[in-house]
Parts: structure tokens; C-alpha cells; sequence
């Protein structure tokens, strides 16, 4: 899965592990479980912490780098992600040691689990109106004369779309595109060089039934890869891409 490299900026997988009740650890546990990180990944150097009510500790790579690592841990969840993978595999093999030593490092029961989510992110650069943009590339036919007529200026349009997989609706995926263009720039017609983003994100709700975290993944991971290339690629990546090399 090479077509990331060629229609957009910059692309990111992404895990997270929700908690129904609060990560019940401590500072020296954390530190421990990036410590293994490091040992594994050496270029994970990067220690961050943010305190208040929304507490959260970073452990990650340069980001200054075309490609990285990072992992958090927050009151209600554990996350990993790599930005610009050389392959989706060395994504997955970072999500995988996350979802092997987390439990035990930082003592999460399966019970306590609420959702496992992988995402699927994609950026794309536009010095312009990213709501414009994405109307003209994705909106539905019976939208056509909002979006062409002379008179109208696009303010919002950020489409997204979840639906479920299985039976029970435990398996979700949601399609998310994420404008970054703000009513005063397009008043003044000064925009910035900035990125908007689709996201494509597989979430398993937990039941008692699911009790192996690898087998959980590898599930989401063959339905995201699946809906990714089959869908969100060709059907979104590559019609915003055409529309913003025509202008």
C-alpha cells in the first residue's frame, strides 16, 4: 500500500485503547513502559508532561523528522501512532507492542476496556478554502447549484459517514474530513498554506466476549486496509487531489 506516497502530505496510523474507568498507575509505571519503548525504538528520546484535569504524558520521536513515533497515556486512554510509516507494517508492529506490554505495564483489564480504535489519517496541503474544496470534490449532485452558483461563498462542509460492519454494530468505521478554514479568511480572501485531513477510523466496541487484544487488531487492520483502498482512496483521496491540481 504505496498510494499515500503519491496523494497527499502526510499520512498517520493511529491506536487507541479506551478505558471505561480511569488508568489506575503511576509515574514510575509510566516511565517504565516508555523506558521499553526506548530500548526498542532509541530514536523515542522525548519525554512530555501536561497536568491539570485533562492530564496526559508523551513519550515520542522528533517530529521534526519526515517520519515518527509517539505514544500518550491519558486518564481514559493509551495511544500509539506513526506518522509517515515507510510501510504500514512498521505502523502495526509499533500498535502490536502497545497492545502487548500496556496491560500488564499499566495494569488494563480487559474489563476495564471500552473501545479499541485504529485510524487511518491522510493530510492534504491547500493555501485556500478547504470547505470549497472538499464541496466541489465530494458533494452529491443535488448540491451542485450551492456549490457553482456566483453568489454563494462555502463556510462549512466537513461530510463524515459511520456505519457498522457486524450484526451486533460492534465493529464500526468512520469516514471524517476535517476543514481548517475559518469564516474570517475567507471574508478577507487571505488564507494560509495549511492542511485539512481525512480520517478513516475502525473502532471494535469491547464485550465480554473479546478478550485478545492482537486478534482484535488484526481484525480492524484488514477492514481498514480493505475500505481504505477499495473506498476512501479512490472515492475521496483522489477526487480532492484532482481538484486541487486543477486550480
Amino acid at each position: 500500500m504505496s498510494w499515500f506516497n503519491d496523494a497527499v502530505d502526510d499520512f498517520h496510523v493511529n491506536l487507541n485503547l479506551n478505558t471505561e474507568l480511569e488508568i489506575a498507575c503511576d509515574n514510575e509505571a509510566i516511565f517504565h513502559y516508555f523506558e521499553m519503548f526506548g530500548r526498542a525504538y532509541p530514536e523515542m528520546k522525548k519525554f512530555e508532561a501536561q497536568d491539570g484535569a485533562d492530564w496526559i504524558r508523551v513519550f515520542e520521536e522528533d517530529r521534526e523528522k519526515p517520519d515518527f513515533r509517539w505514544l500518550t497515556v491519558e486518564k481514559q486512554r493509551i495511544s500509539s501512532g506513526y506518522t509517515n510509516p515507510p510501510k504500514l507494517e512498521s505502523a502495526y508492529e509499533l500498535h502490536r507492542k502497545v497492545l502487548e506490554v500496556a496491560p500488564t505495564a499499566l495494569s488494563v483489564s480487559p474489563l476495564n476496556v471500552k473501545a479499541l480504535d485504529l485510524m487511518f489519517g491522510f493530510d492534504m496541503t491547500y493555501e485556500g478554502n478547504h470547505d470549497e474544496i472538499v464541496a466541489r470534490a465530494l458533494a452529491p449532485p443535488c448540491f451542485d447549484r450551492f456549490v457553482d452558483d456566483s453568489g454563494t461563498r462555502i463556510i462549512n462542509f466537513e461530510p463524515n459517514i459511520t456505519f457498522a460492519v457486524d450484526e451486533a454494530c460492534n465493529i464500526q468505521c468512520r469516514l471524517a474530513i476535517e476543514t481548517r478554514t475559518s469564516v474570517p479568511q475567507v471574508v478577507s480572501g487571505r488564507f494560509e498554506d495549511n492542511q485539512f485531513s481525512v480520517f478513516f477510523t475502525v473502532r471494535q466496541y469491547w464485550s465480554p466476549q473479546n478478550r485478545d487484544f492482537r486478534s482484535a487488531f488484526e481484525r480492524l487492520a484488514e477492514i481498514g486496509e480493505k475500505f481504505v483502498d477499495r473506498n476512501v482512496i479512490p472515492q475521496v483521496i483522489k477526487p480532492l487531489a484532482e481538484v486541487i491540481a486543477s486550480l
